[in-house]
């Protein structure tokens, strides 16, 4: 589990402070890989952890048993796991890496979502961050205090992040493509909304796209007014050409996200 179990008690504590209706909340989680007995345990340890990793029948009641206990929760709506083995309860949904700087999905993955009734969650929907910030401030060559106020951008959004520094999937993107970035920059000024909220409404408008059916992105935040901005793109519609001008600028690519 994420974080080694910390985001489903964080999690857990959230809805139980703010006093979340559980019948109007989706709670899931994932099942696969072990969760160690203390945070500091280093990776090397994951071997001592053999019964309690993989997709036993004795792991998989085993977690969800802990993850209840850590999330305060009598039940979970979804629980995914990392592989189709097993004879398992047949999958409803499925993680791609999916959005407007890889869409590689497009070709196979989605059609086939879409045929077999599979949900689609997609991870990185904003591309570790690469499209909710101007071009210039992810790719200086120095981030300069005019480029972050033209962006208007806050202290932590200027230069390079610490996760684009550390996140092992972000040299992934090192050769975005300038004209994406720089259109979802455009687009958000001319609606007066942030970049970020843009690229999500670009994904969200595949709700309805007879190709993707995405269900929803899976997002990551760091402040409430971040979360407050992602939110707002369920209210942004995109029309037609807009969606075609953001996404004009893609090329194909290898595959990534999966093996």
């Amino acid at each position: 589990m994420y974080s080694n179990g910390l985001s489903e008690i964080i999690l857990g504590k959230a809805i139980k402070q703010f006093n979340l209706p559980r019948g109007e909340i989706v709670v899931m989680t994932k099942v696969f890989f072990p969760v160690k007995k203390s945070q500091d345990e280093p990776p090397s340890t994951t071997s001592s952890y053999i019964n309690q990793q993989g997709l036993s029948r004795k792991h998989i009641f085993d977690s969800v048993k802990q993850s209840l206990e850590r999330l305060q929760l009598d039940y979970i709506d979804v629980l995914q796991y990392y592989a189709l083995t097993n004879n398992l309860t047949p999958f409803i949904s499925m993680q791609n890496l999916y959005n407007l700087l890889y869409r590689e999905e497009e070709r196979e993955m989605m059609p086939t979502l879409k045929m077999f009734g599979v949900g689609c969650i997609p991870w990185s929907p904003l591309a570790r961050g690469y499209l909710s910030r101007p071009y210039e401030a992810s790719f200086p060559p120095t981030a300069t205090a005019a480029t972050a106020a033209h962006a208007n951008l806050d202290s932590e959004d200027q230069g390079k992040t610490n996760r684009q520094e550390t996140d092992k999937f972000a040299s992934f993107y090192q050769t975005a493509p300038k004209q994406i970035i720089d259109r979802i920059e455009e687009l958000a000024q001319k609606k007066n909304v942030p970049m970020s909220q843009m690229a999500l409404a670009w994904l969200l408008s595949k709700e309805a796209d007879d190709l993707s059916g995405v269900t929803a992105p899976i997002v990551g935040v760091t402040s409430i007014q971040k979360l407050e901005d992602l939110v707002g793109a369920i209210h942004l519609k995109l029309t037609p050409e807009e969606q075609e001008y953001l996404e004009e600028g893609y090329r194909p690519q290898a595959t990534y996200g999966h093996n």
